[in-house]
């Protein structure tokens, strides 16, 4: 028979209460959306999309928007003006009609980035062993495959949070919308994050 000694199992019980797997981080992608939500100006059309990390199933990232109280947004705007828009010099957003400052990626990576760290707690595998005993209660054989679990179930995770939050962030640089400028008809796509707890309407207001 295979027998786990009580301590043991109350250490595989605490780190798995503590601790859980890496979530991976799949590209949002805002070029290739369907957006749900418009706010159109005279000149300019600006449509917006809440949920894309859950629709992704970023769910890791989707949980920490919940706990932190920050949305982020897939966002397009098309300029039908006859002048090129510096989003950041000319486009000022609002959520229910106060204006709201979208979140730097350094802010958005310190709110929502997975914490490595807790998945050391895996090492507290390391000791387990399969024990076999025979019909007199002598022990027959001791496998210590903790040894490659432990280390492999914390480095692994510690590893694959690191490697999704780089991705995260990096998308979140590279889709950064108030970086971008809007040609005189073009439409560009993007992302941005504000401090919300729920979904407020939202508008712009372009300043030439």
């Amino acid at each position: 028979m295979i027998k786990i000694q009580p301590f043991i199992f109350r250490l595989i019980s605490i780190s798995l209460l503590l601790t859980s797997c890496a979530g991976a981080y799949h590209p949002i992608k805002p070029g290739i959306l369907s957006y749900n939500a418009h706010n159109n100006l005279d000149q300019i059309d600006f449509s917006y999309k809440y949920g894309v990390n859950q629709e992704r199933q970023n769910k890791k990232y989707a949980k920490k928007e919940i706990k932190k109280g920050v949305s982020v947004i897939a966002v397009q705007i098309k300029n039908n003006t006859n002048k090129p828009i510096v989003i950041k010099d000319n486009i000022s957003f609002y959520a229910n009609n106060q204006r709201v400052y979208p979140l730097e990626p350094l802010a958005l990576k310190s709110m929502l980035k997975q914490q490595g760290g807790y998945y050391l707690f895996y090492l507290l595998f390391t000791p387990m062993t399969f024990t076999t005993f025979d019909g007199n209660g002598n022990v027959q054989s001791s496998y210590p495959y903790g040894l490659v679990l432990g280390p492999a179930l914390a480095f692994g995770n510690l590893i694959g949070a690191s490697t999704a939050n780089k991705t995260m962030i990096n998308e979140f640089s590279k889709e950064n919308i108030i970086t971008k400028t809007i040609e005189p008809g073009e439409k560009v796509s993007g992302l941005m994050a504000i401090k919300t707890f729920d979904y407020p309407e939202l508008t712009i207001r372009y300043d030439e």
